[in-house]
């Protein structure tokens, strides 16, 4: 661990919120629902002035630059991300309590239903039966396509 004097911790750990927000943002970009919202508003546009074919087509054009920015701009934020991480485990902070930090502001930003719902998991213990599914599915797979070393 490297001592860090508390202004320096304070603006990596502010630069990690900001980065995994922004991730999120990505991320919720590239759901079904919000890739729907944004097509049918697309749609909408162009169709001012494209119809048939022509629509289709400047729609799925849009749609792919759309897809490949936002993925571009999640990997970019994924790899700031891990460096933050490393950085400020370094420092001796403690990363489970950053990412409830994160997480419990999750759903006041959150757009989609999957995301909403997906903060519901956050910090909850697993239940049993999930546990015994996991392992089951383990034990299946060991045996239907194992592991050579």
């Amino acid at each position: 661990q490297v001592a860090l004097p508390e202004e320096k911790v304070e603006e990596l750990v502010a630069e990690f919120h900001y980065v995994e927000s922004k991730a999120a943002e990505a991320q919720e970009s590239l759901e079904k629902e919000s890739l729907e919202k944004i097509e049918a508003e697309v749609r909408l546009e162009l169709s001012e002035r494209l119809q048939g074919d022509a629509l289709d087509l400047a729609v799925s054009i849009e749609m792919e630059q759309f897809k490949k920015e936002w993925s571009t701009e999640l990997d970019d934020l994924e790899i700031r991300s891990a460096v933050l991480l490393e950085e400020l485990d370094a420092a001796g902070v403690e990363l489970p309590s950053l990412y409830k930090s994160i997480e419990s502001q999750a759903p006041n930003v959150c757009e989609t239903e999957a995301w909403k719902n997906r903060t519901h998991w956050v910090g909850s213990q697993v239940p049993e039966q999930a546990n015994q599914s996991i392992r089951k599915a383990d034990e299946s797979l060991q045996s239907c396509r194992p592991v050579r070393r």
